[in-house]
């Protein structure tokens, strides 16, 4: 009994000893290219974060039998893991249709883009149904973010 104690206490001390920023998904395998927001693969392409909650932005090897010279996995770790916001989730009320404009570049496809709240820094609401005769009249929401810390 004491050896079956002891065999199982041998994987908990080896797991102790992986730090968190060691772990990714649940295990130590990183993609090469790919980018990881607290263990989350993400699309950083369409990801929009608060500089001022990133703590450490880390590069992880990729597997063994990787290509050399293939980019490497980045690791990107928050201070606070707030929840990321879809922009097809943000609505206006009393509107039909809201087109995004963030940092003045349109985003064509908002259910692809991901956006931590604590990251913009204003919002303005540009009307654009007077005049308009085509359907579905459409509000245009302009968000800026903050690109640099504060």
């Amino acid at each position: 009994m004491k050896w079956l104690l002891l065999l199982l206490l041998v994987p908990f001390s080896l797991l102790a000893q992986i730090g968190p920023n060691n772990t990714v998904s649940g295990n130590n395998v990183l993609f090469s290219g790919t980018v990881y927001l607290d263990s989350v693969a993400i699309d950083i392409n369409k990801t929009f974060l608060d500089p001022d909650n990133i703590q450490s932005i880390s590069f992880g090897v990729a597997s063994q039998d990787s290509i050399q010279g293939a980019p490497k996995a980045v690791y990107i770790s928050r201070k606070v893991p707030s929840p990321l916001t879809k922009l097809s989730t943000v609505y206006v009320k009393d509107s039909v249709h809201v087109k995004f404009l963030v940092d003045d570049s349109y985003i064509e496809k908002p259910e692809e883009y991901l956006i931590e709240t604590s990251c913009i820094k204003s919002v303005s609401v540009l009307d654009n149904t007077k005049g308009v005769t085509h359907n579905p009249p459409s509000i245009i929401l302009h968000i800026t973010t903050r690109k640099e810390k504060e």
